[in-house]
């Protein structure tokens, strides 16, 4: 499966890397618990494991939970639980000071039962992470290989969650980064040069654009990351 190879190459991604670390920045600086929603190849979620942070990593791919596993075991961490579980099954006496759903919310077929069970899990104080695909004009053969059903823009963010949470923040990232969208999804329709970006002179190119995109928000980007909270009655 695509979306298998794409686990595969998370954690050699300057793109993913430079993403988790702008949403790693809107953490607390205190440990807390946290659901990480589709958690995939479970790269961040072991590093907020190593943060100190608790967390329990859900997915339904057994793949990607195996390897949640493997990583977890391999750094001896004990504040990580992986759940092989689809989202809507999964329940929690406790609630959590943080949900996660980063490139999650693009999949699902009813957004507002997503959005409504996140709601239900998340404490009243808490925070919800999330990123997804951004600017429905880059849809095209990646997204189709991933099982995208949309891309979003901000407004479409604040239409839907912002119908039940408070926003907090909303910004693009990867501004840089269109035109090889546009180039490899909807002209020559194959997959993202990931592993020969990842390394070489192009790899150290991308590095400093992405640390540029981390610390400079910028108007337009092929991902969408946003903060929520509750909103007060």
């Amino acid at each position: 499966m695509f979306q298998e190879k794409d686990y595969d190459w998370r954690e050699h991604d300057p793109y993913a890397l430079a993403k988790f670390e702008v949403v790693k920045s809107w953490l607390p600086k205190i440990p807390r618990s946290i659901l990480d929603v589709g958690c995939g190849s479970g790269d961040f979620s072991v590093a907020l494991a190593r943060d100190g942070f608790h967390v329990i990593a859900l997915d339904p791919n057994a793949k990607a939970c195996s390897m949640v596993r493997a990583k977890a075991e391999s750094f001896g961490l004990k504040n990580i639980m992986v759940i092989q579980k689809d989202f809507y099954d999964f329940s929690s006496r406790e609630k959590f000071d943080i949900v996660l759903s980063l490139d999650v919310l693009e999949h699902v077929s009813d957004e507002e039962k997503f959005i409504l069970h996140v709601k239900k899990l998340l404490h009243e104080n808490g925070s919800w992470i999330l990123s997804v695909p951004a600017l429905q004009f880059l849809y095209g053969n990646f997204d189709v290989l991933l099982g995208h059903r949309e891309r979003y823009d901000k407004s479409k963010i604040r239409r839907g969650v912002g119908k039940y949470f408070s926003i907090a923040r909303l910004r693009y990232f990867g501004f840089f980064f269109i035109p090889l969208a546009l180039l490899y999804s909807k002209v020559l329709k194959t997959s993202y040069p990931v592993q020969k970006g990842s390394s070489g002179f192009l790899g150290a190119i991308m590095r400093i654009l992405c640390r540029i995109e981390r610390t400079v928000p910028a108007p337009l980007g092929t991902s969408l990351l946003a903060k929520v909270k509750h909103k007060k009655s």
